[in-house]
């Protein structure tokens, strides 16, 4: 991943105006790598959940 990022940042292959609150053309790359990698944890997320979230799990009384 962090191999990723790195040629992303190299080649400037972010470095237009995606973010909607950044304005400096300066920080389009930084902004929009920034904005990417959150909506990959949401997403990483919300699949986690999906996949493993809360289930009907009954509570078993087993003698001991």
């Amino acid at each position: 991943m962090t191999a990723l990022v790195a040629k992303v940042m190299e080649k400037e292959l972010l470095a237009f105006p995606l973010h909607p609150l950044i304005s400096d053309s300066h920080a389009f790359l930084y902004g929009n790598l920034i904005l990417i990698l959150c909506l990959i944890i949401i997403a990483s997320t919300l699949l986690y959940f999906a996949s493993f979230g809360k289930t009907n799990q009954e509570l078993v009384n087993e003698p001991v």
